[in-house]
């Protein structure tokens, strides 16, 4: 939902909605925006725009308590195909994540082919090292191909934030309630994989 107000998709005119209230704009926003505007939706399917909205408005009640999705290891705008990423997609709004396994790792070689990985240790270490969510290799492809100034989502923790690009940084907005009373402070830079944050204001400056 941020993100469609900040693309001036939705006008979100009061300070606060029930979750009611902002399920039924986001329902009449899909639907007016594929009717006007059908979007580019994921190669894996081959289903009409009619039975992808249809799929995607039955899942908007479980925006509630959040989107299960399953993403994959070889990049970071891959993931696994399932009805909630047609939310997304009916959006137009590009999804990213950052635990993205480099070439040089032991485990590379076994994104191609899964039937080659003897065991699921190597990579049970690999989610525990990259805990965060975000590892090196990812947090530089995020920074290298997100276009300036584009407004995407993150996929990170198991939570997702509107996710820009200024100067080569990568910025999250705030969302955090402690923070929102604070009008100065919009974005956090991401310094690292360890959820080294800075605080900034609307021009990304501290």
């Amino acid at each position: 939902m941020n993100i469609l107000s900040l693309k001036q998709l939705i006008n979100l005119k009061k300070d606060s909605y029930q979750e009611s209230e902002l399920i039924a704009i986001m329902r009449n926003f899909l639907i007016e925006f594929n009717t006007v505007q059908p979007s580019a939706y994921a190669d894996e399917i081959q289903l009409s725009l009619e039975k992808n909205l249809e799929d995607a408005l039955n899942i908007l009640p479980l925006l509630v308590r959040g989107l299960d999705i399953n993403l994959r290891f070889d990049g970071i705008k891959s993931f696994e195909f399932s009805a909630e990423m047609l939310i997304f997609d009916l959006c137009n709004i590009n999804l990213y994540h950052g635990q993205v396994i480099p070439p040089s790792d032991e485990l590379y070689p076994y994104l191609k082919d899964k039937d080659l990985l003897p065991t699921g240790i190597i990579l049970s270490q690999f989610i525990q090292n990259s805990s965060t969510q975000t590892t090196e290799y990812g947090l530089n492809q995020l920074k290298y191909q997100l276009p300036e100034g584009q407004l995407s989502i993150l996929f990170k923790g198991n939570h997702y934030s509107v996710l820009t690009s200024d100067g080569g940084e990568l910025f999250e907005l705030v969302t955090a309630a402690g923070l929102s009373k604070m009008a100065n402070i919009v974005w956090m830079r991401i310094d690292g994989t360890n959820n080294e944050l800075m605080l900034c204001n609307a021009d990304f400056y501290p």
